[in-house]
Parts: structure tokens; sequence; C-alpha cells
């Protein structure tokens, strides 16, 4: 900081260009490890009722988890997107995968208000582009 005028006429205890005030410090980084970082259990899950498939006056959810490094969501074929995300994302009540690739063709022939609905969750969950943007791509 300027302990004396500048010649621009600022006063005295302003802080100079790219110094950062006193009154605004800076919060320090806190740099994961390795281990830290490797073991951090951060997929999470939600279940979502789909009112389109009531049976016996019960509503049913579905369990869906959020997407992780490895299950590839690329933007080279929209085609049945929604259930080739749900395929990546719905589970089990212990986390496993409900569907495989050869489900999406099946998948992709349920009603498009409960697939919406679920491929907007997972988005959602998963941090990735909502469907409208999905649909524009």
């Amino acid at each position: 900081m300027s302990d004396t005028p500048d010649t621009d006429g600022t006063a005295a205890g302003t802080p100079d260009a790219g110094e950062t005030p006193a009154s605004t410090p800076k919060a320090p980084l806190r740099l994961l490890r390795k281990d830290s970082f490797l073991k951090r259990a951060d997929v999470r899950y939600e279940w979502i009722p789909v009112p389109e498939w009531e049976e016996d006056g019960q509503i049913p959810e579905v369990r869906i988890r959020s997407l992780t490094g490895a299950d590839g969501v690329t933007k080279t074929d929209m085609r049945n997107a929604r259930a080739k995300l749900l395929v990546k994302v719905v589970v089990d009540e212990n986390g496993g995968l409900v569907f495989d690739a050869s489900d999406v063709g099946q998948l992709a022939q349920k009603n498009a208000g409960a697939l919406s609905r679920l491929f907007d969750a997972a988005s959602k969950l998963s941090g990735v582009m909502k469907r409208e943007d999905a649909v524009k791509n």
C-alpha cells in the first residue's frame, strides 16, 4: 500500500495496483493429497418418483447415481440420449447398475415424460448439461 499520496491524487493507504486490501484477505487453499483425493466417496444417489409407471395405486421410485469419470459421456450420437444416460445411472438398492447397453432400445420406448424426468434428475445430480442443451447439440 502507498503511505503517501499518489501523483494521481489518491489518498494515502489505498491499495496499489495488483495489491489486495487488508480488509479482504484471501482464504488459504487446502490442497488434497492423492490418498485423500482418491478415497473420498463422492458418488451421490437420489430416488426419483415415476408416476407414469404407477401400479396398484403405488408410485414407484427409481434410484439413480451421479455419473463417474469412467462412464464416458460423449456427444457423438445423441439418438436415444435419455435411454443411454439412464443405462449408466439407474442402480439397485446395492448401487449396482440395473441396465446395460443392450437395454437402450427398450428403454427408449418408455414414456417420454418419465424418461425426461429421470434424465433431468441424472443430469442435475451429475453436473452435466441440461436436457434442452443436449437436444440442441
